[in-house]
């Protein structure tokens, strides 16, 4: 059976339908057509198609029932009903239905006939289902053994009626098939599975099917007086052995419930813990609020303990928070951890009992009787306890103790991850922030280096991970003056590459309408002073060089010294000046200094922010500024984008094995009076 069940799942319910249909109507035409008692080929031919087509209706039916088994209260409350429309058919006067061998009285018995069919193989589908339900091995071959005896048995069912010789093989087949039925009939381990109300629910439903399907098996067996019988034997053999083996499968279903009975609760109870900690389980990788898990722990802890009330404390250095109360005010929760907690009453390695309270002296305060305590430890740390708590006086027995520290231990892994989950989002929220960072430097940063006669320049930029406010910028003001900035903003982040924007569009405004780096710096500082917050602040160093004369203007505003190379030497200039945004413009003018440097040939200016003086070694030591002075002047008459890339690897040696934590900016410029002299020669 199992063979043609598997190629039936292939099917359609409309083609199943239809097979069902035609089986049912090619029967009806033989039993008009053929004479079956005149011909023992015509009987058995009718009485093949009557079986095939009781097994046609089984398999349309079997995709109504199939995996049903979880529910198998709605499939027995059907076949009540469907065996009770068996019964009042079977029990429908013969001899109305057989008066007269007319249109009408034809019709009806065909049309019982088919409703009789159609009900005994849904009960039969019903059976199998039950049958096959929550068993380890696959137990076909008794079920498939079972069905064939019941064919055999139908089909002899008068084949040998008038020869006694033969009258016993009839007999014998159907005393097997019975005790078949009998052995199967103990294949009730679903029982096992459904709560105790379903259970008590079974009884009742037992004691009707077994009157039911006992009497529906008596109808069958009155050869002469049931309808059934006349019009086919087999048919009607094979649907009182299905009833026979219904009521016999209950009788053993009833037994079977009334011993699980008085063990139902507990099993019940043990099941709704082991869905509970499944459920909690899945709440480990799934909720991410932190809120909505642990009161969730809570309801769990409390519906799964039979307990009044659960709250969940999280303790961090020895300071405890309830985070979630069940059925308890958060300030009566408190009252009773930190009460219990200062008493050194609370156990941090295992579960925690208190049957009195009155050594707490919360006895006047309280409506519990007996309070469980479990420790939420995960990886040897402490992280909070669970409480639970009854105000029955017999406390909390060993399984719920049992319970109550498997919450526990999920609650602490689901706590942790929730943490961790937490933490994942806000470093994924950063990493996205700083994109957006480095998209916005990347952007500012100037793209080229600038085209100045008789100047060369360099500029490096080397990114740290987190993305700083390093900023450089060239300005052309006019044919005889071009401007130069760099500049660092306090913080890091999105909201420094912000500012960093805003500085980049302050100065390239005010460079085309003042000459003065003083003035330049003064009025970005009235402009920054309003829209920084008293936490930010920029440091700058704004320069003009007259790229006729080689006179190089410029202010410093708290930013890094400006190193000047020359042939003697080299000398840093420090001239006064605070931060952009810290002060009030007045009190900003009265600290900022201009100065002005001649540039002789081939003297060198270096502008860099502290990336590079605050680089550290694996010693915590930092790079400084007589380092870079040094590598400076010991780098000869070089290119700028030699003593740049010679500064760059001087820092990398010298902070190797540490990580980066701030932008390195290193911007370098070269007079080239010779040249200039030559081009006008």
């Amino acid at each position: 059976m199992d063979f043609f069940l598997q190629k039936y799942f292939d099917l359609s319910n409309k083609r199943k339908l239809g097979t069902s249909v035609s089986a049912s109507l090619l029967f009806v035409l033989t039993k008009l057509v053929l004479p079956a008692e005149s011909n023992f080929l015509f009987f058995l031919l009718t009485e093949l198609l009557g079986l095939l087509t009781f097994f046609a209706w089984s398999l349309f039916l079997f995709d109504f029932v199939y995996g049903q088994s979880s529910d198998p209260i709605g499939i027995l409350m059907n076949s009540m009903i469907l065996g009770a429309l068996v019964y009042f058919l079977l029990s429908v006067s013969p001899e109305y239905l057989s008066a007269e061998d007319n249109l009408i009285s034809l019709l009806l018995r065909y049309a019982f006939t088919f409703v009789i069919i159609a009900s005994s193989a849904y009960v039969f589908v019903v059976l199998r289902e039950l049958f096959f339900a929550h068993q380890k091995s696959n137990p076909s071959l008794y079920f498939n053994t079972m069905v064939l005896l019941f064919i055999l048995a139908a089909l002899t069912a008068r084949m040998f009626e008038n020869n006694v010789q033969y009258d016993f093989i009839g007999e014998s087949l159907t005393g097997i098939a019975i005790a078949v039925s009998v052995i199967n009939s103990i294949r009730v381990a679903w029982i096992a599975f459904i709560s105790k109300k379903q259970k008590r629910i079974l009884l009742l439903l037992s004691l009707i099917l077994i009157g039911l399907f006992g009497t529906i098996f008596g109808f069958t067996e009155k050869q002469h007086s049931n309808f059934l019988a006349v019009l086919s034997p087999a048919l009607n053999k094979l649907t009182g052995l299905i009833f026979l083996y219904g009521t016999i499968y209950f009788v053993v279903v009833f037994f079977t419930a009334l011993f699980h009975l008085p063990t139902a609760e507990a099993i019940d109870r043990k099941t709704h813990e082991l869905t509970s900690l499944m459920d909690l389980n899945k709440l480990i990788t799934r909720v991410l609020d932190f809120n909505e898990l642990v009161d969730t722990i809570t309801e769990m802890t409390r519906d799964v303990c039979n307990c009044q009330s659960a709250w969940l404390v999280t303790a961090f250095e020895d300071k405890l928070e309830v985070n979630s109360a069940n059925n308890i005010g958060k300030e009566e929760a408190e009252t009773i951890t930190v009460t219990l907690f200062n008493k050194n009453m609370i156990n941090r390695e295992g579960l925690t009992e208190l049957n009195s309270l009155e050594q707490a002296g919360l006895v006047n305060n309280l409506k519990f009787q007996s309070i469980i305590i479990a420790p939420l430890n995960i990886h040897g740390k402490n992280i909070g306890f669970l409480f639970t708590a009854k105000r029955q006086s017999l406390g909390f027995d060993k399984e719920d103790k049992v319970a109550i520290s498997a919450f526990a231990d999920y609650a602490a892994v689901a706590i942790e991850n929730s943490k961790l989950i937490e933490q994942s989002i806000e470093k994924e929220r950063m990493e996205k922030e700083l994109d957006v960072a480095r998209e916005i430097q990347r952007k500012i940063l100037p793209k080229e280096k600038p085209a100045i006669p008789y100047l060369e320049v360099s500029a490096s930029f080397i990114p740290a991970f987190e993305v700083g406010g390093d900023y450089y910028d060239f300005f052309k003001i006019d044919e005889e003056h071009s401007g130069f900035v760099i500049a660092d903003v306090s913080g890091k982040g999105i909201q420094a590459a912000f500012i960093m924007a805003e500085v980049k569009g302050i100065f390239e405004s005010l460079s085309k309408i003042n000459l003065s780096p003083k003035e330049i710096l003064s009025q970005a500082n009235e402009i920054l002073k309003k829209s920084l917050d008293k936490k930010s602040f920029v440091t700058a160093v704004y320069g003009v060089l007259n790229t006729k004369t080689g006179k190089f203007k410029f202010a410093r505003a708290g930013h890094a010294p400006v190193l000047h190379k020359q042939n003697s030497g080299i000398k840093s200039y420090v001239p006064r000046g605070i931060g952009l945004g810290i002060s009030s413009t007045p009190d900003f003018i009265k600290t900022l200094e201009e100065m002005e440097i001649q540039l002789g040939n081939n003297d060198i200016i270096v502008l860099f922010t502290d990336g590079i003086n605050e680089s550290k070694n694996a010693r915590n030591e930092e790079f400084g500024y007589s380092r870079l002075e040094r590598v400076i002047v010991e780098s000869g008459p070089v290119s700028t984008d030699d003593l740049s890339s010679q500064i760059i690897k001087e820092i990398s040696l010298f902070a190797k094995g540490n990580i980066q934590h701030d932008d390195i900016t290193l911007v370098i410029f070269k007079w080239n009076f010779k040249n200039k002299l030559d081009g006008e020669n």
